[in-house]
């Protein structure tokens, strides 16, 4: 634990910060390997190429996210689980989409326009709502999770009004070592989260930073 062996001494600070890279490098690394992985396994499956990249590619490259706000979240660091959230989001849409559509003008398909970009801010609109009497509760959390069912329910009917031809045939590796590379890849996010966590936390007090503002900055970049 680099946090409790700093506290005592036994790691200097330059080691804390080497744990944080090595951290996010593992959570990137293993939510690359988690959605290659798993694509394998849903062509297997039979799913189509629309349907793998709504949900498992989607949901694949959301892994380090999640990985870090849970791992957060257990050990009591609730800022940086909620500005890990924010950030990761204003990193996506600030960031990643402007350095983009600086390289080459990005198209925004009318499907876009007309039902994600609005389910966005009324996400975005739910969670400031919700966050305003100090607290994401378990009630709070039981609301979002009803409206991700929502949103996966709308993936599946646009999935199969945009049905691609069987892709289970076309697979570049066999199906018991892409389950393998999935646990691979799932133990990498888990102990890169824990590390990048706790190293986390370490330069946050050390350079007195709180711990919401190392999750909107430092953390939601990495990941």
């Amino acid at each position: 634990n680099p946090s409790e062996d700093y506290k005592n001494g036994k790691e200097p600070m330059w080691k804390c910060l080497l744990y944080i890279v090595i951290g996010l490098v593992l959570i990137i690394a293993g939510g690359q390997v988690v959605v290659n992985s798993a694509k394998e396994i849903a062509r297997a499956a039979g799913m189509t190429e629309t349907l793998i990249g709504l949900t498992i590619v989607a949901m694949g490259t959301s892994a380090p996210e999640t990985a870090v706000s849970l791992a957060a979240a257990l050990k009591g660091n609730a800022d940086i689980s909620i500005g890990n959230v924010i950030g990761s989001n204003i990193m996506n849409v600030l960031v990643i989409l402007g350095i983009a559509s600086v390289i080459i003008p990005i198209a925004v398909g009318k499907s876009t326009l007309k039902y994600e970009m609005p389910f966005v801010i009324l996400v975005s609109g739910l969670f400031f709502i919700l966050g305003t009497d100090g607290t994401i509760s378990r009630l709070d959390g039981v609301v979002l999770w009803a409206c991700f069912i929502v949103y996966f329910v709308y993936l599946f009917i646009m999935a199969r009004k945009n049905k691609d031809e069987s892709v289970s045939e076309i697979l570049s590796m066999p199906l018991w070592k892409a389950l393998i590379y999935t646990a691979l890849g799932l133990g990498m996010i888990v102990a890169g989260s824990n590390c990048a966590v706790d190293s986390a936390s370490v330069i946050a007090a050390e350079f007195g930073m709180s711990d919401r503002l190392i999750g909107l900055t430092v953390v939601a970049l990495g990941t």
